[in-house]
């Protein structure tokens, strides 16, 4: 994976994948059978924003090890396809978001060109 921090890729273990998170044919299901207290955030003509708080132990097999509590999350689904194609995470996940302002801490993952063959090579070669 690409380490955000210093710009290097990195060997990680299979568990952290977010393959694991994402199963193609699961990563909906799993996302949104977390979200406690879904609201519609939003109605527009391509998406449903959907808006709610999950506990941050959903999100361990992408990023490992987190803290007991629950996060803000903000998801998009395609109306014509139903795929997930953003969420927006708001909050402490682990040890290592330090800020005393929760609210700046964010993760967004952005999701597309479903069903495209990708041909993926270790770039550490």
């Amino acid at each position: 994976f690409l380490n955000p921090l210093t710009q290097n890729w990195e060997m990680s273990e299979i568990s952290t994948s977010p393959l694991a998170f994402f199963d193609a044919q699961k990563g909906i299901q799993n996302i949104l059978s977390t979200i406690k207290y879904p609201e519609f955030a939003s109605d527009s003509k391509k998406y449903w924003n959907i808006e709610g708080f999950m506990p941050s132990s959903a999100l361990s097999p992408l990023i490992g090890d987190t803290i007991n509590n629950d996060v803000k999350v903000i998801v998009w689904i395609d109306k014509k396809s139903f795929y997930l194609t953003r969420a927006v995470i708001s909050g402490k996940l682990n040890k290592y978001d330090d800020s005393k302002d929760e609210s700046i801490i964010q993760r967004i993952i952005s999701l597309s060109r479903f069903d495209e063959k990708v041909i993926i090579e270790n770039p550490l070669k």
